[in-house]
């Protein structure tokens, strides 16, 4: 029985992040899992030598406070309270966090 189901979303791509979604989505309810969505905020573009002297200190807590509405904005259009949902936002490279651990409840 699956449990945890983990959709990666691209918020710069509203269109490929709505399918995937969509289709995650479709898939926890039937399995009665827990939909689990991972935004990743591209290290790279945060610790770049020009960009970082521009940012404040807390620019990165920003994003990811925006990543946040941002996803829950676009799930709200296509979920009920029937679905347990955690939004999850990271800075760091995605590679590395599609291979993350599910916690286990």
């Amino acid at each position: 029985m699956t449990k945890n189901i983990l959709v990666l979303v691209d918020l710069d791509d509203d269109r490929s992040s709505a399918h995937s979604l969509g289709q995650a989505i479709d898939y926890a309810r039937h399995k009665g899992a827990r939909l689990h969505v991972l935004n990743v905020i591209p290290y790279r573009m945060l610790k770049m030598t020009v960009v970082a002297q521009l940012l404040t200190k807390d620019y990165e807590k920003k994003l990811v406070v925006d990543a946040k509405q941002r996803m829950k904005n676009l799930i709200a259009k296509k979920t009920a309270d029937d679905l347990q949902v955690e939004l999850v936002v990271r800075t760091g490279d995605t590679v590395s966090y599609t291979h993350m651990k599910l916690p286990t409840k």
